[in-house]
């Protein structure tokens, strides 16, 4: 895992000591264009990220409702994409950077896995595309958000970790078009930087969430660094034992 790396330790705590915590959430919330002059929008944003953040999972996607370019799917924190049923009992985080060596062998061995998880309908899974390793990681998420729309969102992630490194507008169009994602929509999405601002929000709530590398999980909210290097066995007994009784 990379969360002893000296970068993203020191790109969490420079976003510590520039800003205060209210600070930062108010320009998350001004990138995905819902913090403006009426307060009272504000306030009901901010609770439903506070919501969010508790991590007791459960609960329906609030997709704000705003000019901004946003991916489909958000979840309630507004910093992540879901996969999988969103009424599920569990939620499982999966905070990734597409520049991340430990994210991809992760991905390489669980990602099956997970998919199964999310189509079972125990858990749904939210992808956190965090971008600090590189600019070339704000790219990836840029276009692994473009392909939300297409309904192939976890192919789309495991060709980019696959693929990693080769990170070009070109790049992530071909790897669209090699699992199915041909429509000029996609392409134009990830050639225009659409999602950028949300990009770069999520990377602001990184710190907001106590997250200091990749990967980092948490089910229904409980940080669980056992399962950075989980096998499938591991995730399957993970999300079982966090569903609720009866």
């Amino acid at each position: 895992m990379s969360r002893d790396k000296a970068a993203a330790r020191a790109r969490a705590q420079e976003m510590h000591e520039q800003q205060a915590r209210q600070e930062r959430r108010r320009e998350q919330l001004l990138r995905f264009g819902v913090a403006a002059a009426v307060l009272a929008i504000v306030v009901a944003v901010g609770v439903a990220i506070q919501a969010g953040r508790s991590g007791q999972g459960g609960g329906d996607i609030v997709v704000v409702e705003s000019t901004a370019e946003v991916p489909a799917s958000l979840d309630e924190s507004g910093t992540g994409i879901t996969l999988g049923d969103v009424s599920a009992p569990v939620t499982v985080d999966i905070w990734i950077d597409f520049s991340c060596p430990h994210c991809r062998d992760f991905e390489e061995e669980n990602g099956e896995t997970i998919d199964e998880i999310a189509a079972s309908g125990d858990a749904k899974i939210v992808y956190h595309p965090a971008s600090f390793l590189t600019d070339e990681s704000a790219t990836a998420a840029n276009a692994f958000a473009c392909s939300v729309d297409s309904g192939r969102a976890s192919s789309f992630l495991r060709t980019a970790f696959a693929s990693q490194g080769n990170f070009s507008a070109d790049d992530l169009v071909a790897m669209g078009e090699d699992i199915g994602i041909t429509d000029a929509a996609f392409a134009s999405c990830v050639r225009d930087d659409t999602h950028g601002d949300w990009v770069a929000g999520v990377q602001d709530g990184m710190a907001d969430a106590g997250v200091e590398g990749t990967p980092t999980i948490f089910v229904n909210g409980e940080l669980r660094e056992d399962l950075t290097s989980a096998t499938p066995d591991d995730l399957w007994a993970a999300v079982e034992e966090a569903v609720p009784a009866g």
